[in-house]
């Protein structure tokens, strides 16, 4: 099947007088889904959803989030059987097989704590422990009640130690276990600046973080979460806090050069909620920059296997001058550079290079410089 790796989350709670969700969904969903999106993200109270988005677009993959404040409160064996009571019909209805359980859970508003000290404690290696432990018990409990099923370990908050890279210790290295049991891993990808976009060193901190390669930043830095699980999926489940920033299309295109990255999916489509408007895309740019950006398309991997580094996804026909090459490109122009042969790429020393039609570009992160070495001599763009 083939499918593109662009999403949106569809929030529900809108009409809460209206008791049948499916009813107050049907009228305001059509034009989300008029985008063409291939992925969607919704939760575990919005059901309703998948059955209605399934018989619009039968391709469609669903991802369900299984949330809840303070999720870790109940027991995890008992959690696991929730899920597998409302999971069940729809893997067997063949809707969807994509479940994760919990959000961001080494934040304390996840656990509904709010003081300073837990803070601290939810980013701690206590705190690591805690959620992998509670994630590594609910995890296998999952995988016994629904072996068809393909989950997915929750996004943790960004920038929080959950990666590393200082004080020579990361959040994920307490939360192996649950990964190990998992299919996949999902991501928060957020950025506020263009800027974050535009500047290679930034994307390794923002956007790409999850690319990072080991030895980054410095010799005991573990990379992010491909160089530590490197036979794992990853799926951006939330992207960008304020969706006017930035180039937008160059991020989704990007993806294409990463194939253990199965989708990404737009926090959020719309929403009655004025805290989380910032992340609305109807009615904004982003709406438009959405629709130029799904015209790429790859085969869906099988996500029950564990992805492999010599079994990626074939080359796609078309490549771009994504993120930072980009703007440079142009200075010197096509007749010069020629056309792109692959999307970037990152070493372990965090250097990005893109070969092209006549040469190769280069940004040299030492230097914060980007060349182009054509058959000649390095242009310093």
């Amino acid at each position: 099947m083939l499918i593109n790796k662009m999403g949106l989350h569809l929030q529900g709670h809108w009409e809460t007088n209206i008791k049948d969700s499916q009813e107050r969904f049907d009228p305001m969903m059509p034009e989300a889904l008029a985008l063409g999106c291939s992925w969607y993200t919704v939760l575990h109270p919005d059901l309703p959803l998948v059955p209605w988005i399934k018989e619009r677009q039968p391709d469609a993959q669903i991802m369900i989030r299984d949330y809840d404040y303070d999720i870790m409160r109940h027991d995890p064996y008992v959690r696991a059987e929730d899920v597998a009571r409302y999971m069940e019909p729809l893997i067997t209805k063949g809707f969807t097989r994509n479940i994760t359980v919990g959000n961001e859970l080494n934040l304390s508003l996840e656990h509904n704590e709010w003081t300073p000290e837990a803070t601290q404690y939810w980013k701690s290696r206590e705190g690591y422990m805690k959620v992998g432990e509670w994630t590594a018990k609910n995890t296998y409990k999952l995988r016994e009640l629904l072996p068809e099923a393909v989950v997915w370990f929750q996004a943790f908050a960004t920038g929080h130690q959950e990666d590393g890279p200082d004080d020579n210790w990361y959040g994920y290295d307490y939360c192996q276990e649950a990964i190990r049991l998992s299919q996949g891993i999902c991501i928060h990808a957020y950025w506020s600046q263009p800027q974050d976009l535009d500047s290679p060193e930034a994307r390794m901190w923002y956007s790409h973080r999850w690319a990072r390669p080991k030895g980054y930043k410095h010799s005991t830095d573990p990379g992010s979460v491909h160089a530590i699980f490197p036979d794992k999926w990853l799926f951006i489940k939330e992207h960008s806090s304020h969706p006017d920033t930035g180039n937008v299309v160059d991020f989704f295109n990007s993806l294409y050069g990463y194939p253990y990255v199965v989708g990404a999916t737009a926090w959020l489509w719309r929403t009655p909620d004025p805290g989380h408007d910032a992340g609305r895309i109807q009615g904004r740019p982003l709406e438009n920059i959405l629709k130029a950006a799904l015209k790429q398309r790859v085969e869906l991997p099988d996500l029950s296997k564990p992805y492999k580094e010599n079994e990626e996804e074939p080359p796609m026909p078309n490549y771009f001058f994504t993120l930072g090459f980009k703007d440079k490109a142009n200075l010197l122009g096509p007749e010069i550079v020629g056309e792109p042969l692959e999307n970037e790429r990152y070493d372990a020393a965090g250097d990005a290079e893109q070969y092209t039609t006549k040469g190769r570009m280069e940004w040299v992160k030492k230097l914060n410089k980007t060349y182009f070495w054509d058959e000649a001599q390095p242009k310093n763009l």
